[in-house]
């Protein structure tokens, strides 16, 4: 077989296929039609793409798979089908190298998030109804965030919650701090530093004094400097007190305080770059340091000094985090 194309179009010329789709069902014919599209712009070096493209309709309890075979910037496809499917996926195994652009309506999507066996194709769902932002989608993400069966997915319900910033969104991810997986309460934890309302700061005041997960407690300390509360900064500098496996509690208040934009936070985090406090510790505080003063001229001569001496440290890591 000759694979010359193969490797002119994804390694000489480089790049990958941004991909949009849309879906359409005839209900007389029992036909889906799919179009694709090729978004990138042709006349960069990318060019089109050749590439084959799998499909997934799922309709009733059997899954309908296609291949087609892309080669123009855009084409229409159209599939006699069994029956109406209850969700379409483009690309479903993930195996190409690509983005896609596929909305589909609320029915689809819901039933995709709630049965699909596949994890990449809840998730994908949930991405697709965050972008909805109606009610419907809300509650549909909701129910999803509290009894999808793998945390991975949960975790990027929340993230994807996080990212609409929709008053809806807020108030399922603290009904979320309940989770029992911890990577999953601590996503929500993470999500809710989106928002920056005082309910918001008083929700993660308790996860941040007792959470079972020292990492849970981490995120919260960084949600909190994210929510810039009155309140984060004693917060977070009661949180440097607490000894935790690997300063994980620590490493999150320093990043948590390199949010805040107050020279008292920014005191407190040069006095632990300092000798005396443990390496760990240190290192985070020396990464925050560097955090806060990008942007801020007020703060920056008196990081690159402080940093400065610290390259003549002994300690290799020491030394890492301030490169």
């Amino acid at each position: 077989r000759n694979f010359q194309p193969f490797f002119d179009q994804w390694v000489f010329r480089g790049g990958h296929p941004e991909l949009k789709a849309s879906y359409a069902w005839g209900a007389e014919k029992r036909t889906a039609t799919l179009t694709l599209t090729q978004t990138q712009d042709p006349a960069q070096d990318t060019g089109l793409f050749r590439l084959p493209v799998r499909l997934a309709f799922r309709v009733g309890r059997l899954t309908e798979r296609r291949t087609v075979t892309l080669t123009e910037k855009e084409q229409v496809f159209t599939f006699k089908l069994p029956g109406r499917p209850r969700w379409v996926r483009v690309d479903p195994e993930g195996w190409l190298l690509k983005t896609l652009d596929f909305p589909r309506p609320f029915d689809l999507l819901k039933t995709q998030l709630t049965e699909d066996p596949d994890c990449l194709g809840r998730i994908e769902a949930a991405q697709g109804l965050a972008k909805l932002s109606t009610p419907e989608a809300f509650q549909a993400l909701g129910r999803a965030l509290r009894e999808d069966r793998f945390w991975g997915v949960q975790i990027e319900i929340a993230k994807a919650l996080g990212g609409t910033k929709a008053p809806r969104a807020l108030g399922l991810l603290l009904e979320a701090l309940s989770l029992k997986h911890p990577k999953a309460r601590r996503a929500a934890v993470e999500a809710l530093g989106e928002f920056r309302e005082p309910r918001v700061a008083r929700a993660l005041k308790p996860v941040l004094a007792s959470d079972p997960s020292y990492y849970v407690e981490a995120a919260a300390a960084r949600a909190l400097g994210r929510t810039r509360d009155g309140a984060a900064f004693d917060l977070l500098e009661g949180a440097l007190r607490k000894l935790s496996h690997a300063e994980v509690v620590r490493s999150g208040a320093f990043a948590g305080l390199a949010e805040l934009e107050e020279d008292r936070a920014f005191a407190l985090v040069r006095r632990w770059t300092t000798r005396g406090f443990p390496e760990l510790a240190r290192t985070a505080a020396i990464r925050a340091l560097g955090a806060m003063a990008e942007g801020r001229p007020a703060w920056q001569r008196q990081a690159s000094e402080c940093l400065t001496e610290l390259l003549e440290e002994p300690s290799f890591r020491i030394r890492m985090a301030v490169l």
